[in-house]
């Protein structure tokens, strides 16, 4: 009997022992925004792991644990951490104390120009002038030389020295540019120009190449999805990138993004502002010709590569005198305008995306020698062409800080 009794008590106490200690082994999954363990401390680093700072709550944001830093005396663990909540679960016996590591992590490219956005200006770092990063039917750089420079279409990704030069226009929304609703996406143009200028549509040719000028005859049409210029850049030109760039060309449900193609007449043209030619492009405007037929060309269409729109150029000049209808027209941009506005190439004259209304060969085009004033022009014509493309949500950057010296890196 009293073998028993002792043989009760032992697995009693077994039993209350074990209770004690799972007692002791918390488990927690809650937001430390506001409740900050005395026994926790939190970190918050930089994205060398470096230059960590204590912070009184789990950081929200592009943040991740780390790993090798991170630990509990007691041999306690962390995991589950939710950047976007705040939370993170741990498993700790008793008053075991964690130091908690956060790592900033690199935020992708489209990120990084969100965060930029804000009404006060920035300084160039090319040559001290001033720009913005503001929401214009879209978060766009507007100013006369924005550190909005990027590496892309790098023979050698390890090699910047081998890498073309390409300008962010902006980060807009995938219902715009007929993409993934939910994500935002990053808008490049070319540095310069292609070093070959073209045609928009040539459909004839001397025997140099060249195209013939026919100005009003309907086998040079205004139609871009057909035109020799869109069948070059997404054709021949396309294939010529890099894979690593072809891979990084925005893409949803086996579609590249959305163009839109409508345009107006050279007289409706000269009174628009950035906005009434943003409504142009996309509503209110009309399709280029198709077979003599004006309005029967696509009014928008998907594509892996296009040119800028007019809006684009008209958004790009710095501040409201001249983007936000108050003082110039984008046609008028010769001015004052186009000297603060970035999209300018000024050595000689390059082609928009957009058809001109009423005219079955014509296309609009950036008149640079001229200080930037918008023309219409023969859809025959050689001029430059510089092109446009968006980048995958997704597609991050390496260490820079956008400018022309030190652009970001795309990865």
């Amino acid at each position: 009997m009293k073998k028993t009794l002792i043989i009760i008590l032992g697995f009693i106490i077994i039993i209350l022992g074990l209770s004690f200690f799972r007692k002791n082994d918390e488990v927690v999954n809650k937001n430390f925004i506001n409740d900050k363990k005395s026994n926790m401390a939190f970190l918050v680093c930089d994205l060398a792991g470096e230059n960590c700072i204590e912070n009184n709550s789990v950081p929200i944001g592009s943040y991740s644990i780390d790993e090798n830093k991170t630990y509990c005396e007691g041999g306690g663990k962390v995991s589950n951490y939710d950047s976007a909540l705040g939370t993170i679960k741990y498993i700790i016996k008793g008053n075991d104390e964690c130091k908690i590591y956060f790592k900033e992590t690199q935020k992708s490219l489209s990120e990084t120009v969100l965060a930029l956005e804000r009404s006060e200006d920035y300084t160039s770092s090319q040559d001290g002038s001033i720009y913005r990063v503001v929401n214009q039917n879209g978060v766009r750089y507007e100013g006369k030389d924005p550190d909005n420079y990027v590496w892309y279409n790098c023979t050698d990704d390890n090699d910047t020295s081998t890498c073309e030069r390409w300008r962010i226009i902006g980060v807009f929304d995938g219902t715009d540019v007929g993409l993934d609703p939910s994500k935002k996406y990053t808008k490049i143009a070319r540095s310069t120009p292609l070093e070959t200028e073209m045609a928009w549509d040539c459909d004839d040719a001397n025997s140099d190449g060249d195209c013939i000028s026919i100005y009003d005859s309907l086998e040079s049409e205004n139609d871009w999805v057909n035109s020799t210029l869109n069948q070059y850049l997404n054709g021949e030109y396309l294939s010529s990138l890099s894979t690593t760039a072809q891979e990084m060309i925005a893409e949803h449900n086996g579609k590249y993004s959305l163009w839109h193609l409508r345009g107006t007449d050279s007289d409706t043209h000269k009174t628009l502002y950035a906005a009434g030619w943003y409504e142009i492009e996309r509503n209110t405007g009309t399709a280029g010709y198709r077979n003599g037929i004006e309005g029967d060309a696509d009014a928008a269409k998907e594509a892996a590569i296009g040119l800028m729109y007019l809006s684009d150029y008209g958004y790009a000049a710095y501040g409201s005198s001249c983007n936000n209808e108050n003082t110039e027209t984008v046609y008028n941009y010769g001015g004052s305008c186009g000297a603060v506005d970035w999209l300018l190439y000024s050595p000689g004259m390059q082609w928009f995306i957009s058809p001109i209304a009423g005219y079955a060969g014509g296309a609009f085009i950036m008149l640079g020698k001229s200080g930037g004033y918008v023309s219409s022009h023969g859809a025959s014509f050689n001029h430059s062409a510089r092109p446009v493309l968006y980048l995958e949500a997704n597609v991050g950057i390496e260490p820079g800080d956008g400018s022309a010296e030190n652009p970001y890196k795309l990865k």
